[in-house]
């Protein structure tokens, strides 16, 4: 009599490769216990089926509350057969993400950053950071392209040797700036991951938004269409001392924006913004021109359209409201401004 674990699990695997887990057991039953970082997230008893399997649907869900905070954590499945413990339980490294990835998890991790996003266009003044899986101990390095068709690569001062983590990279186009050269392009590379971003004009930006994405790290997102405020009051009336009267009004503050003219891979992206449930305005601070996180908002509505035409332009619409309650927000701006002090002074 025995009991083993079928499925092939990685070494190091994303959750999303998890829905299912198949045991084959000749026993009676198998107690069947998984742990997160030491944590007991499933102990049960289970009896195989006629065939003589026992499986566990989706282990993603059950493991997703412990990994959102940490993003990589250490997962062990033991079970018992034959009654005893099971000599070598299968450990392995879970790697956060909500998306459902077609290759192994060794192939993307080794050379995509952890985002939806291909390549991206970006602008002075604009903060941007990316993020990667660090498999091994990885020196990123970025390529700048200028103007006048010189380009400079350099190494970045920082090695990652954490192995295991999930690192950051500051990649804001300021950052590669020469004196008396116009910076047209860049890329940012991490082993065999590679980032193309193509510098344009600085245009208003209305709003810029930091989201988490698919993998649980925050990007940045810096809309260039038009944005709309429609505030909507919702009253309560009722008879009073013989007075009709609002004994209730409830404010809602809704916007509207648009993205503006995104290229194909960013729009595949932006649909990132539109399933996240962490949205934050991201704002600059009038007295030290730092881009600070802001109010939190959460997205009401939104319409990512696409089209086969040959001139179709990718260019999506959506609503957003303040996540608290109270909308009443004590207003510090001058006269002429359309929108509150949690957006830049673009707008004046």
């Amino acid at each position: 009599m025995a009991t083993s674990l079928v499925t092939e699990i990685e070494s190091r695997s994303f959750i999303t490769k998890l829905q299912k887990l198949v045991f084959s057991s000749s026993d009676d039953y198998s107690d069947i216990e998984i742990s997160c970082d030491g944590i007991t997230v499933l102990s049960e008893r289970y009896v195989p089926d006629a065939d003589g399997n026992i499986t566990l649907y989706d282990i993603a869900a059950l493991l997703t509350p412990y990994l959102i905070a940490s993003l990589v954590s250490n997962v062990s499945i033991s079970w018992t057969t034959a009654g005893s413990p099971v000599a070598s339980p299968t450990t392995f490294k879970a790697i956060y993400t909500s998306a459902v990835i077609q290759e192994t998890s060794y192939d993307f991790y080794t050379t995509h950053f952890l985002t939806h996003c291909a390549e991206k266009v970006t602008a002075l003044g604009r903060k941007e950071v990316l993020y990667f899986y660090v498999d091994i101990p990885t020196t990123p390095r970025c390529t700048a392209y200028y103007s006048d068709g010189t380009s400079t690569t350099q190494d970045y001062p920082q090695t990652f040797s954490d192995v295991d983590t999930i690192a950051m990279l500051e990649v804001s186009p300021k950052n590669f700036v020469a004196q008396g050269k116009t910076l047209t392009s860049y890329t940012i590379g991490a082993g065999s991951r590679v980032m193309k971003f193509t510098v344009t004009p600085a245009v208003p930006t209305a709003p810029a938004l930091l989201f988490r994405n698919s993998f649980g790290c925050e990007e940045t997102i810096y809309c260039v269409g038009t944005q709309q405020l429609d505030p909507r009051y919702n009253y309560t009336a009722a008879a009073v001392e013989d007075k009709y009267r609002n004994v209730g009004v409830e404010e809602v503050k809704n916007f509207a924006a648009y993205t503006g003219v995104l290229t194909v891979a960013m729009s595949n992206w932006a649909d990132d913004l539109f399933r996240s449930t962490s949205i934050y305005l991201f704002t600059v601070n009038q007295q030290t021109g730092v881009l600070t996180r802001g109010r939190e908002v959460t997205i009401t509505e939104a319409k990512s359209l696409r089209s086969n035409d040959a001139d179709f332009l990718p260019n999506f619409y959506f609503e957003y409201r303040y996540s608290q309650n109270n909308h009443n927000i004590f207003d510090k701006t001058v006269a002429g401004r359309i929108f509150d002090d949690t957006f830049d002074y673009t707008f004046e």
